[in-house]
């Protein structure tokens, strides 16, 4: 019986993971913008807190290309291949 139910749980937790974005991805920061903007306009965070919400959800996205950036850089995925893979040399 708790077989059945890890599995279910570890199943509702895979597709939690598919259909949520990455913290930092474009869609999260469009969300999380939007977020802000619906909060700030509903009254329910004063101009202080929405400058600070949008300075770190776009503090978050820079970060989150930086390290992409650098996984693409330095080997880690999604990986290419190397250019001498790519042109076969003659001798």
């Amino acid at each position: 019986m708790h077989r059945y139910l890890f599995l279910a749980a570890l199943v509702v937790a895979l597709i939690g993971c598919a259909t949520t974005p990455s913290v930092g991805s474009k869609t999260w920061h469009e969300e999380r913008l939007a977020e802000i903007e619906v909060a700030h306009d509903n009254g329910e965070i004063d101009e202080a807190e929405y400058i600070s919400l949008k300075t770190e959800a776009d503090g978050v996205r820079v970060q989150y290309q930086e390290a992409v950036r650098s996984r693409l850089r330095y080997g880690g995925y999604p990986s290419f291949p190397h250019h001498s893979a790519l042109f076969h040399h003659h001798h």
